[in-house]
Parts: structure tokens; C-alpha cells; sequence
């Protein structure tokens, strides 16, 4: 056999070779392109859920794993080809961990895309100023993914010995915000979160007090602005009630307030203050007692407490609620009665 003859059975060889590679090639991408297409429409096929689903995808969960998990769920009827998929699409190693919810109508393409995206369902709860913590304890029981610890009974001390607070109550030591609910929260936990949340947005508040003001700590600062928070709801009212308080606060006069009073009563207010209320003597009854009350009345918001540590400069001593939903204020005590039978005595509004 001479050169020539040698070289050209090379090439046929090579040619036949690179040939077979092809066609190899090519049955390789048309079987890839089957499977993938396979797999593609089992995965189109909508999954009808009776009822909402959640599922908790865990942090370090592999792929396989979570694909058997949301078999279990209901929410696609062959992990096999899911997973055969999520290979050959690259998706597999990129599922967000998180607590999801489905409902209605799903495939399992929009399950993975769902899970691809991190569109995780996190309930929330929001714990408003004004209410008492017996009112934001009713609210949490009322929350039915939200895991129970706190004894429905000596709930106060409960939170007293798990919290570290020594005072007489919890009232005001929260912070009023919307809170985010995962399947391991609790309502311990919750609370706890508000705790520290206040505690901070107190000391700093405090630290950024105006000065001379007649408070001995920021618990009294934390008071007051709790009685601030009840008195009105006007964000534009709260520093100037402050001032008043404050003013009667210096003059040693009583602060006269309703809502300390009806605090005070507890379950035996119904709805109406009446003169016998204000006679009763209780620690919170701000017609019989000078300063302070002992405690918080309710859970305060930071407007309500840079208003009892940055109030109002004004000579008014009084005031007295319109039927617009503001106060009228006064100096004199003559002013205020006057307001007072303009306000409350008359049948007219203003």
C-alpha cells in the first residue's frame, strides 16, 4: 500500500469517525429533547388542591427531597420527571427555601417557578397602639398559625419571668408594628420581639429628650405617653396634650384624665364614665390622686412618646374633646368651662 492509499483510508476513517460522533450526537440531543419534552408536559398538567397548601422548604434540602415532599403535598404526581427536568433545565440547585402556600388551580411548572422566585407566604399580625396587652393576647390566640405557649391563665407573670420585667404590670412594654408570622413562630415569640423593639425605641427617645422635663426615668416618660395615646388620636394634638399634662404635672395639680380612670375599673366599665366612676378610688384615679399613674394604660406608639419627651410649650392647662374629634384648650379655668358647655353640654355641634 503506497502513501496515497494510506492517506486517503485515514481520512475515510476520521470521516467515519467524526460521522458516527454526529449521528451519536445527534440520537443523544433528539433522546435529551424527548425526555426534556416528556417531562416538559407532565409537568403542564394542572393539579386541582380542595384546599390551600403550605409547605416549608428547608434550608440544605435536597432537590430530591423537596420533590417528594410536594408529592406528599399533592402538588405534582411524578417527582421522577420533575427532577429529570429540574436537571436537565439547570433548576434543581436553585429552589429558594421558605414556608409557601398553593391554592386553586397549579401545575407543577408554576410550583417550581413559585419555589425559583422565593414567593414565600408569611403571614403577618399587626399589634396596634391604644390596646392593652389582655387585648393583644386575645388577638394572638385568635391566630391559628401561630404556636401557643403562653398559659391563657397568670399570662402577666408568665411573660414577667420569661421577659425579666420587674414592674407591677406589662402594660405599655410592647411595641405596636405589624409582625411577621413564620411556621416556627410563636406567640412568646412575637411578644418578645415588641419587647425588645420598645426597650430600644425607649432609650433612645430618652436620650434625646427635650430638657427639664419632670420625668425621674423613661418608665415615667413611657406613662405619660401612654395616657398621651389614649387622650387623642390627632397625630397634630399629641405633642400639645403633652405640654398640658406636663404644665399640670409642675404645678402639682391633678392630671384629671378619663382614659387613666377607665383603666383603673377594668372589667367593670361598660362603656359609660359616670361621677361615681371618678369617686372610686383606685390607683389609676387621676381625679383623686396627684401624678402619675403607677403604670401604663396602653400600648404606645412612637409618635405618642417623642410627644411626652419633646411636648408642646403652652400655658394651657385644659382641654376638652369637640365633636369634630379634636380638643379645645384653654388657659383659665373660666376658658374651659366655657368649652366644656359649648363641647359637651351642648346638643349642636360646633
Amino acid at each position: 500500500m503506497n502513501a496515497k492509499m494510506k492517506v486517503k483510508k485515514t481520512k475515510r476513517r476520521r470521516k467515519g469517525l467524526k460521522t458516527g460522533l454526529f449521528l451519536a450526537f445527534l440520537g443523544m440531543s433528539i433522546l435529551i429533547g424527548g425526555i426534556y419534552s416528556l417531562a416538559h408536559e407532565a409537568l403542564r398538567q394542572p393539579v386541582y388542591l380542595e384546599r390551600p397548601v403550605m409547605v416549608d422548604i428547608r434550608p440544605g434540602m435536597r432537590f430530591l427531597e423537596i420533590a417528594y415532599l410536594l408529592r406528599v403535598k399533592r402538588l405534582w404526581e411524578h417527582p421522577y420527571w420533575v427532577a429529570v427536568y429540574a436537571k436537565l433545565t439547570g433548576v434543581d440547585g436553585r429552589l429558594k427555601a421558605g414556608y409557601y402556600q398553593f391554592e386553586g388551580i397549579v401545575s407543577p411548572l408554576e410550583v417550581l417557578k413559585v419555589l425559583i422566585e422565593g414567593k414565600v407566604k408569611v403571614s403577618q399580625i399587626a399589634l396596634i397602639e391604644g390596646q392593652t396587652l389582655q387585648q393583644w393576647l386575645q388577638q394572638l390566640r385568635a391566630v391559628a398559625n401561630l404556636k401557643k405557649t403562653i398559659p391563657t391563665s397568670n399570662a402577666t407573670e408568665f411573660l414577667k419571668q420569661q421577659l425579666g420585667v420587674n414592674s407591677s404590670n406589662l402594660e405599655g412594654w410592647f411595641f405596636p408594628a405589624t409582625y411577621q408570622i413564620t411556621p416556627d413562630t410563636s406567640d412568646q415569640d412575637i411578644l418578645l420581639r415588641a419587647h425588645q423593639t420598645m426597650q430600644r425605641a425607649l432609650a433612645d427617645a430618652w436620650l434625646e429628650r427635650a430638657p427639664q422635663l419632670p420625668y425621674q426615668s423613661p418608665y415615667e416618660a413611657l406613662i405619660m405617653a401612654s395616657i398621651i395615646e389614649k387622650e387623642t388620636a390627632q397625630p397634630t394634638e399629641r405633642a400639645r396634650i403633652g405640654g398640658v399634662f406636663l404644665n399640670r404635672l409642675r404645678l402639682d395639680m391633678k392630671l384629671q384624665t378619663d382614659p387613666t380612670v377607665i383603666y383603673g375599673l377594668g372589667d367593670a366599665f361598660e362603656g359609660n364614665l359616670t361621677r361615681e366612676h371618678l369617686k372610686l378610688a383606685t390607683p389609676y384615679n387621676t381625679y383623686l390622686n396627684k401624678g402619675l399613674p403607677p403604670t401604663p394604660i396602653a400600648m404606645v406608639s412612637m409618635a405618642s412618646l417623642l410627644a411626652a419627651l419633646h411636648p408642646e410649650s403652652t400655658d394651657e392647662l385644659y382641654f376638652v374633646a369637640k365633636k369634630d374629634g379634636f380638643h379645645a384648650f384653654s388657659i383659665t379655668l373660666k376658658e374651659h368651662n366655657e368649652a366644656v358647655r359649648r363641647y359637651q353640654l351642648s346638643k349642636k355641634s360646633p
